[in-house]
C-alpha cells in the first residue's frame, strides 16, 4: 500500500468503479506507483508492465460474482487515484475482504483523497454480504499510510520482518484489520434456531444497520434507478438514530435481519426495516409484538402513502389508521397508524 501526506486541490475528484474499458489509465496510474514507490508492493514495475491488457481488463470486470472491485479517483479525464477490494469465496474465508493497489498521484494528494478512496472501497466491501472483516499490508516505515488506516478504523495484528525484498534491503509489513459488519452471534442472541430476538444495536454494528435500511429501502422503492451510496445511510444512522430514541437489531441465526428505531417518550415506533431476504418470514409481526410487550397498546407509526404492502400488513396486525399529513422531509402524502382504541391523533 503506498499513500503519503497529500497536496491541496482546487477541484475535488469523482469516484467511480472503474470498469474494463478504464483499463489503460488505471494500468499506467499503477505502472507509475510500482515504480516511484517499489517498497509498498510486491510486484515490480517490470513484472506488472509485462502483463497483457487482457490481466487488467479482468482485474477491472464487473459480475455479480466478481472476485475484486477497483474504485478509482478522476480528476476530469485524469485518473488520481485507486483502490482495489479483493474478496475470497472460499467457504471458510468468505467473510474476508483485503484492501489492494491504495495509490495516490503525488500530484492529487493533501486533498483527502485518501480518506474518501478508503472509505468508498470498504462501502464497496460491504456490498457483499459475506464480508464481515477486511485486512490490508502496508509498510511499516510509511507512516503517512499507516496513520490514514488507523484513523479509518484498521487495527494491527501482526508485523512481517523481511516481507519485501529490495536487493540491498528489506521491507517490514504490518497487517491490519478492521470489522464492517457484525462478527458471529451476539453473546446476548443466543437463542433458538431460527428465534428472532430484539437487541440493543452496538456502535460497531452501525454499518451494518445502515447496509440493510438500503437494501429495504431500495427493495420498497423498485422505481427508483440510483440509491445512494452506503456511506449516506450510514451518516443518516449516525445522526437520526439518537437518544431519546432506541435502536434494536432484530437478530436470528447470528445474523441481523431487521431493525427497530423506538422513540419511547413520544411512544413512537420511528422505523421499521427488514432485510428483503428476510421478509415474509415473520419478522415484522414480531416486531409488533415487541413493541406491544414494551409499550402496551399506546403507540402509533408513520406509514407512507404509497407504502401499500406496509399499509395491508399493518391492518393486518390491527393498527387503525388516523388522518393523512404531509411528511416534512419529503412531501409526500403520510398515514399515522395507532394500536390503541382512540385513532384521533394528527
Amino acid at each position: 500500500m503506498t499513500m503519503q501526506p497529500e497536496a491541496a486541490q482546487s477541484e475535488v475528484a469523482q469516484l467511480r468503479r472503474l470498469v474494463p474499458a478504464d483499463a489503460l489509465p488505471y494500468r499506467a496510474l499503477m505502472l507509475a506507483a510500482y515504480d516511484r514507490e517499489p517498497e509498498a508492493f510486491t510486484s515490480t514495475a517490470a513484472e506488472r508492465a509485462a502483463l497483457p491488457l487482457a490481466w487488467w481488463e479482468g482485474r477491472l470486470a464487473v459480475s455479480s460474482d466478481a472476485a475484486e472491485v477497483v474504485v478509482g479517483a478522476w480528476l476530469g479525464d485524469q485518473l488520481v487515484g485507486a483502490v482495489g477490494i479483493s474478496f475470497s469465496r472460499a467457504a471458510r474465508t468468505r467473510h474476508k475482504a483485503s484492501v489492494f493497489g491504495m495509490v495516490v498521484d503525488p500530484a492529487a494528494r493533501r486533498s483527502g483523497l485518501g480518506r474518501r478512496l478508503l472509505a468508498q472501497g470498504l462501502d464497496e466491501a460491504r456490498q457483499v454480504a459475506a464480508t464481515r472483516i477486511v485486512q490490508l499490508t502496508v509498510s511499516a516505515s510509511n507512516a503517512a499510510a499507516v496513520a490514514l488506516y488507523r484513523q479509518g478504523g484498521f487495527e494491527p495484528f501482526g508485523a512481517e520482518p523481511y516481507a519485501v525484498s529490495l536487493g540491498e534491503g528489506y521491507v517490514t509489513k504490518l497487517h491490519l484489520w478492521r470489522a464492517i459488519a457484525p462478527l458471529g452471534e451476539r453473546p446476548d442472541t443466543a437463542v433458538a434456531r431460527d428465534a428472532i430476538a430484539f437487541v440493543a444495536t452496538l456502535p460497531d454494528e452501525l454499518p451494518a444497520i445502515a447496509s440493510l435500511w438500503r437494501a429495504a429501502w431500495s427493495s420498497a422503492n423498485p422505481m427508483v434507478t440510483t440509491v445512494a451510496p452506503l456511506s449516506h445511510w450510514l451518516q443518516r444512522v449516525e445522526q437520526e438514530f439518537v437518544a431519546p430514541c432506541r435502536l434494536l437489531t432484530a437478530w436470528r441465526n447470528g445474523q441481523p435481519v431487521g431493525f427497530l428505531v423506538v422513540d419511547p417518550e413520544a411512544r413512537l415506533l420511528s422505523q421499521l426495516q427488514v432485510d428483503p431476504a428476510a421478509q415474509r418470514t415473520g419478522i415484522g409481526r414480531q416486531a409488533i409484538a415487541w413493541m406491544r410487550t414494551n409499550l402496551g397498546r399506546d403507540w402509533s407509526l408513520y406509514v407512507a402513502d404509497s407504502n401499500h404492502g406496509a399499509r395491508a400488513f399493518y391492518a393486518r396486525m390491527g393498527l387503525k389508521a388516523g388522518e393523512p399529513s404531509t411528511n416534512p422531509e419529503t412531501g409526500r402524502l403520510r398515514w399515522r397508524l395507532f394500536d390503541a382504541p382512540d385513532v384521533s391523533g394528527p
